[in-house]
């Protein structure tokens, strides 16, 4: 697939084409998860709801792509290829039935116009307030900056209040354009994914799970991501629902993604809102209940997961053991952004001790191989980076975010802040 696609350009990637997010809410859009969301034209899309996905910057884009360009916001993967650290995610997502099915089209430009795997975002609402993320995806996030304004760090400013959301209560144009989308393209889709803020705090997410219970997309993957501890009895309303649809085999496969890479104190931390014991409770309740139902863990690598991810993967390597190694895993991808939180910038023994640890456990689970080449390629990609000076900016951030929300990082990271 490398040989394929640098065949067209050195830059060239068929997620461009084939792969959608929409945050809903704000009006974004991006073909890729490591690239930056940008803005939906509202006028584009009430003449034409593909324009949803088809935007000018994605055309422009994708036109630089097929001349031979390289994408500066595409580096992610630039990082992985420059460094020899393993497959970047260019190949592997090119790669992927659903890419590969529009391959020839999107060459030959006679491809239809529509994505074949889609994630969307019907709303920012979210209990949780993660250390990475931000007011445009967290409606908590979206509260404290409102509130007590962004973060100023030495250099930079963290988290501005740059995109508001539309609220629930009033009109959303991009979602009335995208119910008027969607029964047009649901046939081509291979991959269907609600993403959030929480997708359990949005009245549409239950809407697809009806559509999907009702045994209308026999043949679609569908997805969902959770931060696994949403609002009171949603969890077990949900577990319900999907237990229906597992028991009817209502849909080709369902995977949820919860967000997690390290355990107890450090995980609540790095992701506020989070009761580790009931994150823990709720993921195992819904393997219990389920018999198909697959788990896939988000677990961002930054420098703050690093420190416990071993008990992390212990408590996986056991979820696999007990539910089945083909229902559980973990997709550990490293962070970007913010720098202050990227562990390439912060290559030091401690870290790398940290990283090896993990390594080291996963060495003789084959039933774990996926798991450690990620961690191998994250090594890879930090003992090959220029290192930069984010030590202050980091401790900053964490003075900061410990006074807003009453934390103490400063003595929980104390060894690697040393």
């Amino acid at each position: 697939m490398k040989d394929f696609l640098d065949s067209i350009g050195p830059g060239f990637c068929l997620a461009k084409w084939t792969q959608a997010t929409m945050h809903l809410g704000v009006g974004l859009t991006h073909s890729c998860h490591h690239t930056k969301a940008h803005h939906i034209d509202v006028n584009a899309i009430q003449k034409d709801p593909s324009a949803l996905h088809n935007t000018q910057q994605k055309l422009d884009n994708r036109q630089a792509m097929l001349a031979g360009h390289r994408l500066p916001d595409c580096n992610y993967c630039w990082r992985v290829e420059d460094a020899n650290a393993g497959v970047s995610d260019r190949v592997t997502k090119s790669s992927a039935p659903w890419s590969v099915v529009d391959k020839d089209a999107i060459v030959n430009q006679t491809w239809q116009g529509y994505p074949r795997s889609l994630e969307v975002s019907f709303s920012n609402a979210c209990n949780f307030a993660c250390a990475y993320c931000g007011p445009t995806f967290s409606s908590k996030w979206n509260a404290e900056i409102s509130e007590q304004g962004p973060y100023q760090l030495s250099g930079t400013v963290y988290n501005r209040l740059a995109v508001q959301q539309i609220p629930n209560r009033d009109n959303n144009p991009y979602i009335d354009a995208f119910w008027k989308w969607f029964p047009n393209i649901i046939d081509g889709l291979h991959e269907f994914r609600i993403t959030g803020g929480e997708p359990l705090m949005s009245k549409e997410t239950f809407r697809i799970l009806e559509m999907i219970n009702n045994g209308l997309y026999k043949n679609l993957d569908f997805a969902i991501n959770t931060n696994g501890c949403p609002p009171e009895q949603t969890w077990q309303n949900f577990c319900f629902r999907l237990k229906q649809i597992d028991d009817k085999n209502s849909c080709k496969s369902v995977t949820v993604y919860p967000s997690a890479e390290t355990v107890g104190a450090d995980a609540e931390y790095i992701r506020d809102g989070m009761d580790w014991q009931l994150f823990k409770s709720n993921i195992e309740y819904l393997l219990e209940n389920t018999t198909q139902v697959k788990v896939s863990f988000m677990s961002t690598v930054s420098i703050l997961s690093i420190r416990r991810m071993k008990e992390f993967l212990e408590w996986l390597n056991f979820l696999k053991i007990t539910y089945g190694e083909n229902r559980v895993r973990a997709d550990l991808t490293q962070l970007k952004h913010p720098k202050f939180l990227d562990c390439t910038f912060f290559a030091n023994k401690t870290s790398i001790s940290l990283i090896n640890q993990s390594i080291t456990y996963l060495a003789d689970l084959d039933h774990m191989t996926k798991e450690r080449n990620r961690l191998l390629t994250i090594k890879s990609v930090m003992q090959n980076a220029k290192q930069d000076t984010l030590y202050k900016q980091l401790n900053e951030f964490i003075l900061e975010y410990d006074q807003r929300r009453g934390l103490n990082g400063k003595e929980l990271f104390k060894q690697l802040l040393e």
